[in-house]
């Protein structure tokens, strides 16, 4: 469950960044941290409200899930960009 809720709250910040910074050129590196920054401390924050609710634990895998999800969505997203980029320079 961890991994397709991260998953689309990775792509979802993603889409969220290019739509805040469409009309300025940022790196896809920047990209990239910004994304798996505010994602990550996301599940850091997460695992720890986890900690404080009865009936719930924090789990060290959990917070790896949520990791290897975003970075997933980040892969998946660039993939998905270039493939972009390869078909309108082929439709040109």
């Amino acid at each position: 469950m961890h991994f397709a809720a991260y998953f689309v709250y990775g792509l979802s910040l993603q889409v969220f960044f290019i739509s805040l910074f469409h009309n300025k050129e940022i790196s896809m590196k920047r990209h990239i941290v910004f994304v798996f920054t505010i994602g990550f401390l996301f599940a850091i924050s997460d695992e720890v409200h986890q900690y404080f609710v009865p009936g719930r634990n924090a789990d060290i895998f959990d917070l790896l899930v949520d990791w290897c999800a975003i970075s997933l969505s980040l892969l998946c997203f660039k993939t998905v960009c270039k493939l972009w980029e390869i078909t309108i320079k082929r439709n040109r």
